[in-house]
C-alpha cells in the first residue's frame, strides 16, 4: 500500500513539474522545434506514435535558455524508443539558436 501511494505521489509531482516547465518563456516553442526535428528523422515508420515532454529548462543568460525535450516513440510492432533534444532558444521572440539530439 505504501509503495502505491509513493508511486501516485511521484506521478502527481512529475506532472506538476512538467506543467510548470511548459509555462516558462519559449518552452513550448522549443518543444515544437524538437518535435519537428524528430519527425524529420522519423519518416516512414509504420504505425508511428510519439509523446513529448519538457524535462529541463536552464537559463543560459538574460535572453537565452536551454530546454531539454524528451520524445518517446513507438511503432505498430511494439518497438519503443526515447530520444532527448537540447534546444537553445532566445527570448522574448522565441528564436531558435541551436538544436541537437543527445
Amino acid at each position: 500500500m505504501k509503495s502505491l501511494i509513493l508511486v501516485l505521489m511521484t506521478l502527481v509531482s512529475t506532472s506538476a513539474m512538467a506543467a510548470k516547465l511548459e509555462k516558462l518563456p519559449c518552452a513550448q516553442f522549443a518543444q515544437g522545434a524538437a518535435e519537428a526535428d524528430y519527425l524529420r528523422d522519423a519518416t516512414g515508420i509504420q504505425g508511428h506514435e510519439f509523446e513529448s515532454s519538457i524535462t529541463a529548462y536552464v537559463k543560459i543568460d538574460q535572453r537565452q535558455a536551454a530546454v531539454t525535450v524528451e520524445i518517446s516513440g513507438a511503432n505498430d510492432e511494439g518497438d519503443t524508443w526515447t530520444t532527448q533534444y537540447e534546444v537553445v532558444v532566445q527570448a522574448p521572440a522565441c528564436t531558435l539558436v541551436e538544436i541537437s539530439a543527445k
